[in-house]
């Protein structure tokens, strides 16, 4: 039988629909006969039949037609929003828009997994998972490491030794024993506390990347987190289901401890999260509605959620694939390419510069038409394909925007990158000599070029 999770006013009802041909006008006043029998005075509302209202789908704030049924327009355990007419919109709803909680492109749920054991993973990977190209799986060697940090732990817990983070408070609490009832509220106090971040949410690339990478770090097995957790962190991972983590709020020195606590903190399903099902809801139901259950903490399993620098890690992986890309594709030794660098434009420059590459790309796509039937080298019809797959020639004028931002797309993705770079890296290798100083004392200013090296997270 199929359900829905309907937002009113301050309340997520789930209504469950025998009949999937009933309209979406029943399932609206349904929700609302739920909201007034939970409520003292009714909600306020006098006659169920004189209230006015829309639905709209949570994801996307697609308005929804009152005649038509449950079953064409909407799936099993989908997310909608009840907004009753001279009602204002609630303040604990996120709706998903553009800015706040939208994805750059269509998802689609990966098929192929990327196994973590904590010391292997590249910043390729981590970008890659960001973009939800791949599921998530722990290595074997590395689930036996959880395993076995995690007794060492229990142990202690079970013969009552006193070991900071595990059975004392923290900082000025260090010499405070916490009874070992007191251990699991110890724990989520410590996230609840400091889920103190601000500002617009991180986009689902950028969350993605934090999740994975925490889970990188927990598959060390220096941590003690259970290999219970661990895992149903990472069927979160694999549903995409991503806590609300603020923008601002850590200066990823000592430990990214605020954005950590509010990942954490949906993941306890408690706070905000979203998934491509069902847009931003409260974490709680978002889980369930993918058939998962809240992480429930045990002893030490909080400070091992939130103690690491995986924001600003995970931020500066992104930033070294993108620099990397930039470099190779502007040539940075053109004479043409100066003013990119100049200090009083760099701000603009790494903004815009993409938007200029896609430009470039367009106006070197057209020379090349110009000048067929000749052919030019493998790279770049290789590149020219691409290109052409995206965007049609020009035949005659048209407004020139869209074309770009779809080129854009491409660079923003890698995928000129991943076209371009194999002949790069080869044409290094086999045709540039290496450069040796002249002396051993001397030291040369550009070292030769080397293969494109992969940064290793640990």
């Amino acid at each position: 039988m199929p359900r829905f999770t309907v937002h009113v006013r301050d309340e997520w009802l789930t209504v469950p629909c025998k009949d999937a041909t009933c309209s979406i006008k029943w399932l609206g006043f349904e929700a609302l006969k739920r909201y007034i029998k939970n409520k003292p005075d009714n909600g306020g509302i006098q006659h169920i039949k004189d209230v006015r209202f829309v639905v709209r789908r949570c994801q996307g704030l697609g308005l929804l037609d009152s005649d038509d049924t449950v079953e064409d327009v909407l799936e099993d355990n989908d997310f909608v929003e009840l907004a009753i007419e001279g009602d204002t919109m609630s303040q604990d709803f996120i709706p998903s828009q553009p800015g706040t909680s939208h994805l750059t492109r269509a998802y689609r749920e990966p098929e192929q997994y990327i196994s973590l054991d904590g010391n292997s993973l590249t910043s390729t990977d981590l970008v890659n998972l960001g973009k939800g190209l791949y599921k998530i799986k722990l290595s074997p060697e590395a689930e036996q490491k959880v395993v076995q940090s995690r007794e060492l732990l229990d142990t202690i817990v079970k013969e009552n030794k006193v070991v900071y983070g595990i059975t004392t408070g923290f900082g000025k609490f260090a010499r405070t024993v916490i009874p070992v009832s007191k251990l699991k509220e110890l724990q989520e106090n410590l996230l609840r506390s400091h889920s103190s971040g601000l500002g617009s949410p991180l986009s689902p690339e950028r969350t993605r990347m934090l999740l994975a990478l925490r889970i990188n770090v927990l598959a060390k097995g220096y941590s003690g987190v259970s290999l219970e957790t661990l895992h149903r962190m990472i069927h979160a991972f694999n549903a995409s289901c991503l806590s609300y983590v603020p923008e601002k709020g850590t200066v990823g020195a000592s430990g990214d401890l605020a954005p950590l606590s509010h990942l954490a903190l949906g993941l306890m399903g408690e706070g905000k999260m979203w998934s491509p099902k069902s847009g931003w809801a409260d974490a709680k139901y978002v889980l369930e509605a993918h058939g998962l259950k809240p992480i429930s903490l045990k002893p030490k399993e909080g400070l091992a959620l939130i103690n690491g620098t995986q924001m600003i890690t995970s931020l500066g992986a992104e930033a070294v694939e993108r620099a990397e890309a930039i470099y190779i594709c502007m040539g940075p030794s053109g004479p043409h390419n100066m003013s990119f660098v100049q200090i009083s434009n760099l701000n603009l420059s790494v903004l815009f510069i993409l938007t200029v590459l896609a430009i470039e790309l367009l106006a070197a796509c057209q020379g090349i038409e110009f000048l067929r039937p000749l052919r030019t080298t493998t790279p770049l019809e290789k590149v020219y394909d691409l290109v052409r797959a995206t965007v049609k020639p020009w035949i005659k004028d048209r407004f020139m925007a869209p074309d770009i931002e779809a080129v854009h797309r491409l660079l923003v993705d890698q995928k000129v990158w991943n076209i371009a770079g194999p002949y790069i890296e080869k044409y290094c290798m086999e045709y540039i000599p290496e450069s040796r100083p002249s002396s051993p004392t001397a030291f040369a200013l550009d070292p030769p070029p080397s293969p494109r090296k992969r940064v290793r997270l640990e």
